[in-house]
């Protein structure tokens, strides 16, 4: 009887120590908070032209002045050219060898030509203002941002051992000349077909590197260019927002096969790193950007609070952010009340 009795204290005893442990573990943890800035609207946009409306603005970029708007739906670019006061679409969706299948994303190359990947024939098709320039195969077709670097296109694919493919503009399907996968695979499941769905990155550009960010794993990537060596991984749960959010992600998640989308679109612009993110505290929301300082590493600096309540994609100038207002459907120019 003395046995069982201290087999049981002991059990218990272990127990309290474990609980303790956890507790001291979780006080030391080091989070950042950071200012939140409120931002405000300045202006507007809900239709074409031709007095359509927008309905699946799923990707923005800002580039030479000009805002280019990817509508999933339509399978063309709008472009909303400040300086000659022009607004005009780029790209045509359709079967034809110059025309998109299945648009997947964009992305907006220096000269200002428009990168249109088409998922339905895995291919690059670039235009320019006038129309169709030139087309060329490409490995993959998801709709996470990619971007081109010379005579190279980067894209999300991820394996069990990587998270992007550097692909040339000369490779051909097929083949494996001009293709490389690189990358690490993070192990955020042991169930191996979620864990390379839960790879999939954003890729951003940044100066001479690449950011590689997850929609459902709150963890940041930098690879050099070229080399394509991992310079750096920052962890976004650090932060106090992003750790509260992911530990009810956590507790929250009963299966290996679903999982949270809460970093709804990333983006880089003068040496800054973007994040918009979801939050579940009071209501659903996404209107929260998460600002990065990218020189001599990622450092969090602060947080724009967007007016309305959820957004879908974003880009950011010097001043401004442009955004799509979800529930309004309509393009807003932002503001925000204190720059920095």
């Amino acid at each position: 009887m003395m046995g069982k009795e201290f087999t049981v204290n002991l059990i218990y005893i272990s127990r309290i120590c474990l609980l303790a442990c956890l507790f001291l573990l979780s006080s030391c943890r080091q989070e950042t908070s950071l200012d939140v800035l409120q931002c405000e609207v300045l202006s507007s946009i809900e239709q074409y032209p031709d007095s359509s409306y927008f309905k699946e603005i799923s990707c923005m970029y800002y580039q030479n002045n000009r805002l280019y708007l990817f509508d999933k739906s339509r399978g063309d670019v709008a472009v909303n050219d400040f300086s000659e006061n022009l607004f005009y679409t780029i790209g045509k969706i359709g079967q034809g060898p110059t025309e998109v299948a299945a648009p997947a994303g964009f992305s907006v190359l220096p000269d200002g030509n428009v990168a249109l990947l088409d998922g339905g024939s895995l291919s690059l098709k670039i235009y320019n203002k006038s129309g169709f320039v030139t087309s060329y195969d490409v490995p993959s077709g998801s709709d996470n941002r990619f971007f081109t670097e010379g005579n190279q296109t980067y894209l999300t694919l991820a394996t069990d051992t990587s998270c992007y493919v550097k692909a040339s503009s000369s490779w051909k399907r097929g083949t494996i000349e001009g293709l490389e996968l690189h990358g690490s695979s993070l192990h955020i499941t042991d169930d191996p077909g979620m864990n390379i769905i839960r790879n999939r990155r954003h890729l951003m550009k940044g100066e001479g590197c690449l950011y590689a960010v997850s929609s459902s794993y709150p963890v940041v990537e930098r690879y050099e260019l070229g080399s394509e060596k991992l310079l750096e991984t920052f962890d976004l749960s650090g932060i106090d927002c992003i750790g509260t959010i992911w530990s009810f992600i956590v507790r929250n998640t009963s299966s290996p096969k679903s999982f949270y989308v809460f970093l709804q679109d990333v983006y880089y612009a003068n040496g800054k790193l973007y994040i918009l993110y979801a939050d579940w505290e009071n209501q659903y929301s996404v209107n929260h950007i998460l600002v990065l300082e990218t020189k001599g590493g990622l450092t969090p600096v602060y947080i724009y609070k967007l007016p309305g309540t959820i957004y879908d994609s974003f880009a950011v100038n010097d001043n401004l952010i442009y955004a799509m207002n979800h529930e309004k459907n309509e393009i807003q120019t932002i503001k925000p009340l204190i720059s920095h």
